[in-house]
């Protein structure tokens, strides 16, 4: 994983994908509920509100190079941004993902200590905001994203409608095909 990434290897930082061993699966194995409490949902969110932003794991120079960014991972970032309000602390991800990409493309902020979850419970206990607040602090992060960026979000994030909505319509990227032994075990396996 990113924790015994190489040193010298400023791609493998953060997320372990960008690794020229690493195999990815095309096959669900497990169901995750990343929403389970407000803490959780943030955290997930903003770790991907950092590693979508990211440059084959690094930090874009400026905004317009993250807007020159691999769709799929934009598309994906887009959707943290604006989707999960149908869900139990969906907009505490909403407000993690915003966070994270303010934290990474509006600031010198170490993206690395995205992948230490220490860091990141401190991070969550230093600036907690009251539910009561959540969705002004979700718009004021938007506003400024918009602003700073130039990314195609609105401040305002989809409502509870408008996420089931989306999430009934939207198919996700596929992601680039291949065949591994595990994949022809599934299939030997459904047959």
């Amino acid at each position: 994983t990113h924790e015994n990434a190489a040193s010298d290897n400023p791609h493998a930082q953060v997320d372990f994908c960008w690794d020229l061993e690493y195999i990815q699966q095309n096959a669900c194995f497990s169901d995750v509920y990343n929403n389970e409490n407000p803490h959780q949902a943030w955290r997930a969110g903003f770790r991907e509100g950092v590693k979508m932003a990211l440059d084959r794991g690094v930090r874009p120079k400026d905004s317009s190079y993250l807007l020159k960014g691999h769709w799929k991972n934009l598309h994906r970032l887009w959707v943290w941004q604006m989707v999960g309000a149908d869900v139990d602390n969906g907009l505490w991800a909403v407000y993690g993902a915003r966070h994270g990409l303010y934290k990474t493309m509006c600031t010198d902020w170490d993206y690395i200590n995205v992948r230490n979850f220490k860091y990141l419970n401190e991070m969550w206990e230093n600036n907690k905001v009251k539910e009561e607040n959540l969705l002004d602090k979700i718009i004021e992060l938007g506003e400024m994203l918009v602003r700073k960026t130039n990314i195609p979000i609105d401040p305002l994030p989809f409502n509870a409608g408008q996420s089931k909505f989306f999430k009934k319509v939207f198919r996700n990227p596929d992601r680039v095909p291949t065949v591994n032994i595990i994949d022809n075990e599934i299939k030997d396996n459904e047959k």
